[in-house]
């Protein structure tokens, strides 16, 4: 385990909310060149011009939110690893230490821009998993009118207001991962 000291991360475009976070402080430090290497970048998947655009506009997104995080990182992937335009992308954001894997994830679209360490995720629906049960953590938190350690949804005093909205986005992101799992019809990106 390494115990890492982390600042409060802000969240932008859900909604027009201004959401704060911050992962949990330890993590197990796992090379991830063997488990998780990064995709090429060479071979463009999105043909549909509007879901290219889309595309572009959201690792926009994701990587102004990440200078604006200050997350150390060796750039994001130029496509999103899996996604559902205009709702969802994610995104392999390259290590610095290992070039060839993956340090963190991020997601943008209809919903909070986030990232997390990469840790045990093999797969998409891996990655959505790990978003939705943070998120559902916190948004659990919330509901009781608690402010979430390391989290800040809106301005406070909002926290059960907000809570239902950060729930169903969870919510939504387990559905795409039972569903990938299960083989259905969205489980290619």
């Amino acid at each position: 385990m390494v115990s890492v000291a982390l600042k409060t991360r802000t969240l932008k475009g859900w909604n027009g909310h201004l959401l704060i976070c911050a992962p949990s402080c330890e993590w197990d430090v796992i090379p991830r060149q063997a488990t998780n290497p990064m995709d090429s970048d060479d071979d463009r998947t999105i043909d549909d011009p509007d879901e290219a655009a889309w595309a572009a506009a959201q690792r926009e997104r994701v990587v102004e939110y990440l200078a604006s995080q200050r997350v150390d990182h060796a750039g994001v992937s130029h496509e999103p690893r899996w996604f559902l335009s205009p709702y969802v992308a994610v995104w392999a954001v390259r290590s610095k230490t290992n070039p060839d894997g993956i340090g963190w994830w991020a997601i943008s679209g209809d919903l909070p821009t986030d990232y997390i360490t990469c840790t045990h995720e093999r797969n998409d629906a891996d990655v959505l998993l790990s978003f939705s049960r943070q998120w559902k953590d916190a948004a659990a938190q919330m509901s009781a009118g608690n402010q979430v350690p390391g989290y800040r949804v809106g301005l406070p005093g909002h926290e059960k207001e907000l809570a239902p909205l950060l729930l169903s986005r969870a919510e939504l992101l387990e559905d795409f991962a039972n569903d990938m799992r299960a083989g259905g019809p969205e489980d290619e990106g």
